[in-house]
């Protein structure tokens, strides 16, 4: 059973989900001269009425209450829709849009000073934070809004809020701390009407009972839960039912009622318009059929695969490209498999944390300090040493000039040790910290095309590869020591920056002769891609600095600008003098892919992700990083101006000569 998939679906509740009267007396009163505040519970029961059944309907009566209450300057109104609009994007796969509504109705709630609405903004965001997997995000919205919830003794709110809190540690495998939180919300949920909220807890606590092995308990939770949501309004909280049971029954060997689960619940997702819940339904089902209709499951896989790519949802496209890479390696293709894995390899690189890493880091530091203290305790006990003889040698020594000679030796010897100790105790912090950043790089950089070579070599030494395979894995091979030179290159440049000893040597000097050189090694590439280089540079121009570390820059701008533009662009590179700040500021603009607002912030960060060229030049996303501890170091600073489609310029700047 897949904790992710449960996990997602119970994020997609509402904040209120109790059965509503009939919508005919709900439109008599939002039309009639009721205050402002009675319309907005009948927007929000509207809303709630048509949610699952008519998504449309429930969108129309909401942006409908949004216009009235804009007219009546209501911001309360406005804020409570706009969140309840939040809800109906994020159960649909639209989850920018979803946090873009809560962020600003959580604006408009504390500018009211509404504390239910903050609470339930903070509910909405956390939902879109645990769709994006971004779990600890997640828990610090809902502890904020079960805080606030308790704060005005809403039960209904703090009965949601344990919910989600119960599924934050159920993901966290914190079983028993989940069953604390999930008994707490169904003694709530068990005040009130049948309603979304006690089916999904029902579920929720068969989901427990799955981890823990006991799938004919779990069995039971999931049938109590299909009983009371086999009705209209419970349409999303019957999709989780009836995949639990099919998930239940395959686990227990039951392969013709799982699929009966899921096929009920798919004809439900492709009603009500739910792609986050229909891919996981598909996911499934491919999994039973790939053990005896391969072909049946690839074509379930393609169709979620397009799917969630549409939405947005990395992770289920990492888990539909396991199953895929799995139905390949029992056919023995093995090139589409190995295809495939490297897809999957840079979508997980992406959400790859560098923990063990770390681990490994930490592990070596803290080696490195037992060492030390081993040290100290030598020269400790060689230091008492000393001081015995030193005694020894008073109590022999006959005559103060002698006493004070030994004195004296023992006096400067101690102070050598305590510089030496301070001495060693500085190098290894240097030391440390150089090493930390060296793993983390290796552990980043490194790991996916190294990682990748011996598979490359085992499929090519494999009988049954063609020689066409053979070939194509060839190139590939090639490419992938291709990028792990590039990235020891740039590793071994930023270990001898690091070192102590070697580095900064500023001088005077031209800039022309070193702009011209690496045009000259770009070339062939601008070529190929039929892209022009114009270098607009005075070739009088000369500047102050490491002339090591200024070739390094332009020639890592120049060819991030050629690897991002497309095939006929073109890329110019400038400079101009500021005279009140004594500086040159030198430019690469090109006109490629640019790059968004979000990755502007990150993009001189250690150890980013890096992307793919236009002619799927690959990187390894240390360049940038490099170039910004260099400029640093020279006495400028880098910055970037860009936009997504229109192209991005590079500035940094060095001082006059």
């Amino acid at each position: 059973m897949k904790n992710s998939f449960i996990f997602i679906l119970i994020f997609f509740l509402p904040l209120c989900l109790w059965a509503q009267e009939a919508p005919v007396n709900l439109i008599r009163e939002v039309n009639s001269s009721a205050p402002d505040s009675v319309k907005r519970d009948r927007f929000a029961e509207l809303f709630e009425y048509y949610q699952f059944s008519n998504p449309d309907s429930a969108s129309y009566y909401t942006n409908l209450g949004i216009k009235v209450f804009t007219e009546h300057k209501y911001d309360i109104g406005i804020a409570y829709l706009t969140s309840l609009l939040g809800d109906l994007d994020a159960a649909q796969g639209r989850i920018a849009l979803a946090r873009k509504r809560h962020a600003d109705a959580l604006e408009l709630f504390k500018v009211n000073n509404y504390k239910r609405g903050i609470a339930m903004a903070h509910n909405g965001l956390g939902i879109t934070e645990g769709r994006k997997g971004n779990y600890d995000s997640a828990t610090m919205h809902f502890m904020i809004a079960l805080q606030t919830y308790e704060e005005i003794h809403d039960q209904k709110g703090i009965m949601l809020t344990y919910l989600k809190l119960g599924v934050v540690n159920d993901i966290s495998n914190q079983l028993d701390k989940s069953l604390e939180y999930y008994s707490k919300s169904l003694e709530l949920a068990n005040k009130q009407p049948i309603s979304n909220t006690l089916v999904n807890l029902y579920n929720n606590i068969g989901v427990i009972h799955a981890k823990k092995g006991d799938l004919k308990s779990a069995l039971n939770y999931f049938k109590i839960a299909y009983e009371k949501s086999d009705k209209p309004q419970f349409a999303e909280a019957n999709i989780t039912s009836l995949t639990n049971l099919g998930l239940a029954y395959d686990g227990l060997g039951d392969q013709k009622l799982a699929l009966m689960y899921f096929n009920k619940a798919l004809t439900i997702t492709k009603d009500r318009h739910l792609p986050d819940q229909y891919t996981r339904v598909v996911l499934g089902i491919a999994t039973i059929e790939s053990r005896t209709n391969p072909d049946v499951a690839m074509l379930h896989l393609v169709d979620a695969l397009d799917t969630v790519k549409k939405i947005g949802q990395r992770v289920l496209e990492s888990e539909i490209y396991g199953q895929m890479i799995e139905i390949y390696k029992k056919e023995g293709n093995y090139k589409e498999a190995f295809n495939l894995s490297e897809i999957r390899n840079e979508i997980d690189d992406s959400l790859y944390s560098l923990s063990k890493t770390k681990e490994m880091a930490n592990l070596e530091s803290a080696y490195q300090i037992q060492q030390y203290n081993e040290q100290l305790k030598e020269l400790e006990l060689q230091h008492k040493s000393n001081v015995m003889q030193r005694n020894v040698v008073i109590t022999i020594a006959v005559g103060l000039l002698i006493v004070i000679l030994v004195l004296a030796y023992s006096y400067k010897r101690t102070i050598r040790l305590n510089k030496q100790l301070s001495k060693r105790e500085e190098e290894l912090k240097q030391s440390n910290n150089v090493k930390d950043r060296l793993f983390s790089i290796i552990g980043h950089d490194l790991r996916g095309p190294v990682g990748n070579i011996p598979v490359l070599l085992q499929l090519i030494n494999d009988p049954n590869t063609t020689e066409e395979d053979k070939s194509y894995l060839m190139n590939t091979l090639i490419g992938h020591s291709k990028v792990s030179l590039e990235t020891l290159d740039k590793l071994l440049m930023w270990g001898k920056s690091q070192i102590k000893g070697s580095g900064f040597n500023p001088v005077t000097f031209n800039a022309t002769p070193y702009l011209q050189n690496n045009l000259q090694l770009i070339k062939s590439i601008a070529d190929q891609k039929n892209i022009t280089v114009t270098n607009t540079v005075s070739g009088d121009l000369s500047v102050n600095g490491d002339p090591t570390h200024f070739d390094f820059i332009v020639r890592n701008l120049i060819s991030n600008a050629v690897k991002f533009t497309y095939k006929g662009g073109a890329v110019v590179i400038n400079a101009e003098r500021n005279s009140l700040q004594g500086t040159v500021v030198f430019s690469v603009k090109d006109n490629g892919v640019g790059i968004d607002k979000e990755k502007q912030s990150a993009l001189f960060q250690p150890f980013g992700i890096s992307t793919m060229g236009t002619a799927n030049e690959k990187g390894t996303s240390m360049g940038l990083m490099l170039c910004k501890e260099f400029i640093v170091e020279n006495g400028g600073r880098i910055w970037v101006e860009s936009e997504q489609g229109k192209g991005s310029t590079f500035f940094f700047s060095l001082k006059s000569a």
